[in-house]
């Protein structure tokens, strides 16, 4: 059994967002890849439904069989208890709910690119810490210095975006 962030397999491509028109859920669509293979398209209007999925309409035997393969290796996911209702509701894992994942990991991924540009963070004392927004040069000039005065490794600016989302996800 395995759980979406176990996995490597389904991946999003051409993802589209649209933060305006996010309400309820994420506005967004995208194509869905399972082995480097697109085989399906996903999209949610923003207004609170689930995110629907629609295998490619010029499926290829390639693309065809990728579909098949994934609905299968989904059917292998872990369950998990919501903890909107009772707590004790037990949902399984479906396409839509992968996408629905991936996307707010992408969407998570992107904000902290952009803090990176603009901003030195480091971990101190299990926090994250920031400096205010600052020009590139400046940015890169006291990056070596955080790196001396915390250790490079807790500083999220130049390490690799695996590491550095793991201490980001830390805030």
């Amino acid at each position: 059994m395995t759980t979406y962030k176990d996995q490597n397999r389904i991946t999003l491509k051409k993802i589209k967002h649209s933060d305006f028109a996010s309400q309820e859920t994420n506005c967004f669509e995208a194509t869905v890849l399972f082995d480097g293979v697109a085989c399906a398209t996903v999209d949610n209007d923003g207004r609170g439904a689930s995110t629907d999925w629609h295998q490619l309409s010029k499926a290829t035997d390639k693309s065809d069989k990728a579909y098949r393969d994934m609905q299968a290796y989904i059917a292998t996911f872990d369950s998990y208890q919501s903890s909107f209702t009772d707590g004790v509701t037990i949902l399984f894992t479906d396409l839509s709910w992968v996408c629905d994942e991936l996307v707010n990991d992408w969407l998570e991924i992107k904000d902290m690119k952009m803090s990176l540009r603009k901003r030195v963070h480091w971990l101190e004392d299990g926090k994250i810490w920031q400096t205010r927004s600052v020009s590139a040069r400046q940015r890169d000039h006291w990056i070596p210095q955080m790196r001396e005065k915390y250790g490079a490794e807790n500083v999220l600016n130049g390490l690799p975006e695996a590491e550095a989302l793991k201490l980001w996800r830390m805030v």
